[in-house]
């Protein structure tokens, strides 16, 4: 999954699953701070794994070690 915040402030989520407000799964990206959260009794208890990307505009296409994409031949 390629994202791309353009908000930098605020409570939301980038992606989100679960059964209701106590019980969920979310991902937020909100510009280079990531955030992935889950709880099963409410959101005092998120267990969280917090980090930082570099935000940019580079052409995801361009990542290192991508394989060139393959040609088929004519027959």
């Amino acid at each position: 999954m390629d994202i791309r915040s353009e908000r930098t402030s605020g409570n939301f989520f980038t992606f989100a699953f679960g059964k209701d407000s106590i019980d969920y799964y979310f991902l937020r990206v909100r510009g280079g701070d990531v955030r992935s959260a889950i709880t099963g009794n409410s959101w005092q208890n998120e267990s969280a794994v917090t980090g930082s990307t570099a935000s940019g505009n580079r052409d995801p296409r361009q990542r290192r070690g991508r394989r060139p994409a393959h040609r088929r031949v004519a027959e």
